[in-house]
């Protein structure tokens, strides 16, 4: 059934020979918990994310407020410590504080990303309740055939032409998110939906609204993709924007940027970052003939952009709260959130003899991939203490750098100083809500497991055609699809292209050279353990455990537990095998430059600031 929302409009003034209106779509994706400009994990401001700096940005456009659609493409409820206490109150007496400012700023509408999901339906039928805007899902249903959520909505609204005369406009919004959140969050939302392909929904919405609307947005909350994904596709935007029908496509969940006009094949597509870092904006040309003042708009032209919010950061929280200047009330439920937030994320779990970075982690040296590595084989020994044919396999820990630069830029690192462990220090150094999994793996499902880890590398000539050093990685590379395997002892040979044949001289702890028909057991998390990220030798291995219990709070659990400050020594479980001394760079975070001790122990150059604001060394592989 189409749902119409109407809203209060003017009567129409007369018309004469053509009415041209410009139309406004501005669009967030992946705020992930982004509220305020402030980075829980370091307990301090940070002006170039969050909510409130779009508030600001939103209002440095001038846009006509009614020719102008404010929508969400999803995880909005997940991914800094504010969603997690959020969540963690379970009573449902106050909304979530993501929807709640998304209230207050008049949202329109939004869709679903596969981090809202994180934790449990419960969670995202609360949110999508307390919303005072429509939330659509083209793509799931219920496992009993029922409906989830509606897959469009029908917004009627009232456009400005450029004459001044105002006429009614209808916009159609679908919603649809990867249909992997079938595999990603299996051990929580335990087959209770039906997940179908992007394209194939969008098209079967299309059919049912195009007719009836003016305008038509996808809000796809999916990466852009090839021209012609698979059944089933993970990332779909760019096909989406290619349906006859469409007019305009928001893309989310890979963390881009992208801004592209819309054009004959295909309509205007925006993904504007992550976290709040830009807001994205789409204005169409659309024109009626007024002789026929109930026929369709039709679109002339589109332009697509995103603007940064760092450009108007010294107004970031003055905007938001002048925006809820006329709730009080919410305001102070806001703050109130931020305050809590803040008072848990600094209680103390215990002490660290060393510093903990992910500075030098794509380089096989971080410290705080060995606390997560220790936390997780510890939780599961103890697990398994007395489980029969399980208790005697060598346990490993499947550990990626979730804040290691790449997409997410050159903040984007954990750096937490020796001294006092805190909570935030333990939601950074496992930023995402996970569960504990346990796989019995192969020594054949390991090695598989390794190459499609070792492909995050570029390959490396051994005799460099070009002037100065290779680089190691691409710039947007994605540093949690890099499993290092604790447990084991292997080397990566770059020389060699990232299809396989990488790792080599694979050997186990007790120095046994690992064979094909090896048993082990590997700690990872519910989203690796059902092949999230392509890692389908992990999905074709024996689940033995599967829980509800955050990686994180193992983590926690972990820091809390330990006589004394921990002290990870230095370990080496993975290095590059030498190509004969091939110069390569590598781009890291700032706060690289003052290990001194870790750059000398990878004999790496210092080659200075980029302006891109990572930091370049270089070493001889």
């Amino acid at each position: 059934m189409t749902r119409v929302y109407d809203f209060p409009r003017p009567e129409l003034a007369s018309a004469t020979e053509t009415a041209i209106a410009d139309v406004t779509v501005l669009a967030t994706t992946d705020l992930h918990a982004h509220l305020f400009p402030f980075n829980y994990y370091t307990d301090q401001r940070d002006d170039t994310v969050g909510l409130a700096g779009i508030a600001a940005r939103i209002g440095d456009l001038a846009v006509i407020p009614e020719n102008c659609l404010l929508v969400d493409n999803g995880d909005t409820l997940q991914g800094a410590p504010l969603g997690d206490v959020a969540v963690s109150r379970g009573d449902g007496a106050k909304p979530h504080p993501m929807i709640a400012a998304m209230n207050a700023m008049n949202y329109d509408a939004a869709t679903l990303g596969n981090h809202d999901f994180d934790f449990g339906l419960g969670v995202v039928r609360q949110a999508v309740a307390d919303a005072r805007f429509p939330v659509v899902l083209a793509n799931a249903r219920l496992a009993d055939g029922g409906d989830f959520l509606p897959g469009h909505v029908v917004l009627r609204r009232t456009v400005t032409d450029r004459a001044g005369r105002q006429h009614p406009f209808r916009v159609g919004i679908i919603g649809v998110a990867p249909p992997q959140i079938a595999q990603w969050h299996g051990a929580i939302l335990k087959d209770a939906l039906i997940w179908e392909d992007m394209v194939t929904a969008t098209r079967r919405e299309i059919a049912r609204i195009r007719d009836d609307v003016d305008l038509l947005v996808v809000l796809a909350h999916s990466g852009v993709g090839g021209e012609r994904p698979g059944d089933g596709a993970e990332n779909a935007a760019g096909a989406i924007a290619g349906l006859d029908g469409v007019d305009a496509v928001v893309a989310g969940h890979t963390h881009r940027v992208i801004a592209e006009p819309g054009g004959r094949m295909r309509a205007a597509l925006i993904q504007p970052g992550y976290w709040g870092s830009h807001l994205g904006h789409i204005r169409l040309t659309v024109a009626r003939p007024v002789a026929d003042p109930g026929g369709r708009w039709t679109v002339q032209d589109s332009v697509a952009d995103v603007h940064p919010i760092r450009d108007t950061r010294a107004g970031a929280t003055a905007a938001l709260r002048r925006s809820l200047r006329r709730l009080p009330a919410l305001r102070a439920q806001l703050l109130q959130d931020h305050r809590e937030t803040r008072r848990q994320s600094g209680r103390v779990l215990g002490r660290s003899a060393a510093r903990l970075t992910t500075y030098f982690a794509m380089l096989g040296r971080s410290h705080a991939m060995d606390v997560v590595a220790e936390a997780k084989r510890a939780e599961v020994a103890r697990r398994l203490a007395g489980t029969p044919h399980l208790q005697d396999l060598p346990i490993l820990a499947a550990v990626a750098p979730f804040k290691a630069g790449g997409r997410g830029g050159p903040g984007h690192f954990t750096d937490i100083p020796a001294g006092a462990l805190r909570l935030r220090h333990a939601a950074d150094l496992y930023v995402f809500p996970n569960f504990l999994a346990v796989l019995k793996v192969t020594g054949a499902g390991l090695r598989a497991w390794l190459e499609t880890s070792a492909s995050i590398f570029r390959t490396i000539a051994r005799t460099p055609g070009g002037d100065g050093p290779q680089r190691l990685l691409e710039e947007g590379y994605s540093s949690y699809y890099f499993d290092v395997l604790y447990g084991l002892s292997y080397k990566i040979d770059l020389s060699r292209a990232g299809s396989g044949g990488r790792v080599q001289d694979v050997t186990l702890a007790d120095g046994r050279p690992l064979a094909d028909a090896d048993e082990v057991l590997v700690a990872t998390n519910n989203f690796r353990a059902s092949g999230g990220g392509g890692f389908a030798a992990a999905a074709w291995s024996e689940t033995v455990l599967e829980t509800s219990d955050p990686v994180r709070d193992c983590v926690a659990a972990y820091l809390k537990s330990a006589r004394g400050p921990i002290a990870p020594a230095p370990r080496t479980v993975w290095r590059f095998v030498p190509l004969g001394g091939v110069p390569v760079s590598f781009c890291t975070g700032p706060g690289a430059v003052t290990d001194t001790e870790g750059q000398s122990a990878l004999g790496l150059t210092d080659l200075g600031l980029r302006p891109s604001g990572f930091h370049r060394f270089g070493f001889r592989m």
